[in-house]
């Protein structure tokens, strides 16, 4: 006869329930392309932001750094450039929009002058930023 602990003893176990897994939602390659565009607009609006504050700010005594203002410049300037040409359909008069907006926009000591420019390439950087990223991300598809 056996004892009741060893009727539970051999008894089979039952299998434990495996934890159900977490499905991460996968982004179709609309939603892809929008995540991707909204991060390449962020980061290349915040060039000019970036160079703005440093060249009105933090220059005074400290120029060595102009050279992160120069690097958001060129960064910057041929976006502008590329985005004013098919705009005004003209090379020179890009460039010259080019360098009188990023110019006023890093020079300028009249706030409103130096904001509005500053206001104007984070658009122009922004939607140039979204399309272009847009494009890609669809060819790559």
């Amino acid at each position: 006869m056996t004892t009741p602990a060893l009727k539970l003893a051999a008894a089979p176990a039952k299998p434990k329930a495996r934890p159900k897994a977490k499905v991460i939602p996968k982004l179709n390659a609309a939603e892809q392309r929008t995540v991707g565009q909204f991060i390449a607009a962020l980061a290349a609006g915040f060039l000019p932001l970036a160079s703005f504050v440093i060249a009105h700010h933090e220059t005074g005594e400290r120029w060595w750094m102009w050279g992160l203002v120069i690097a958001g410049l060129s960064f910057s300037a041929p976006t502008l450039a590329e985005w004013a040409t098919r705009w005004c359909k003209d090379w020179w008069k890009a460039w010259g929009f080019t360098i009188l907006l990023e110019g006023v926009m890093v020079f300028s000591r009249t706030d409103y002058l130096a904001i509005g420019g500053l206001g104007i390439l984070i658009i122009i950087n922004c939607h140039s930023a979204w399309s272009l990223a847009g494009k890609h991300m669809k060819a790559s598809k």
